[in-house]
């Protein structure tokens, strides 16, 4: 098969509605029209993010070069997969509260002190949600006189 059977089956494969990947914007585009005038084929192409339309000329030997034809495996597994991976972390994040109230407390660098907690979410101590070093809290205010130098332990 030849470089020219190969970019024709490319324009047999074009007809509206079919969803190509343009290799040279590096986005989806969607095909409403295709013109075939010799070797120059005009193809009508719809912008899916913003329903622009082009009608822009190219020549049929280099269609292939210029698009590839997406089928639906191929569209949804296209995205870059760090940027797939931050937009799901980011919706985890931001719903996490819902399932756990007390979720900004574990992730953060600094341990708030009991009562800070107890201010902040209403939570008795003997609850079941505390902070992890509540008891070291606990006797570190317990233990701490201005001028001692004891250290519990």
């Amino acid at each position: 098969m030849s470089g020219a059977d190969t970019s024709d089956l490319c324009l047999s494969q074009l007809a509206p509605n079919v969803r190509l990947y343009d290799r040279r914007r590096n986005r989806e585009r969607l095909v409403q029209a295709v013109e075939r005038q010799g070797s120059i084929a005009y193809l009508s192409l719809r912008d899916p993010k913003t329903g622009e339309v082009e009608r822009l000329p190219f020549v049929v030997s280099g269609l292939a070069d210029c698009f590839d034809v997406l089928d639906a495996a191929g569209a949804a597994f296209g995205g870059d997969a760090a940027l797939v991976c931050l937009v799901a972390e980011a919706h985890r994040l931001n719903h996490s509260y819902l399932f756990n109230p007390v979720f900004a407390t574990e992730t953060s660098l600094i341990d708030p002190l009991l009562h800070q907690f107890v201010a902040v979410y209403g939570l008795p101590p003997g609850d079941g949600h505390r902070s992890p070093h509540a008891a070291g809290d606990l006797l570190l205010l317990a233990s701490a006189a201005p001028g001692s130098a004891r250290y519990p332990g």
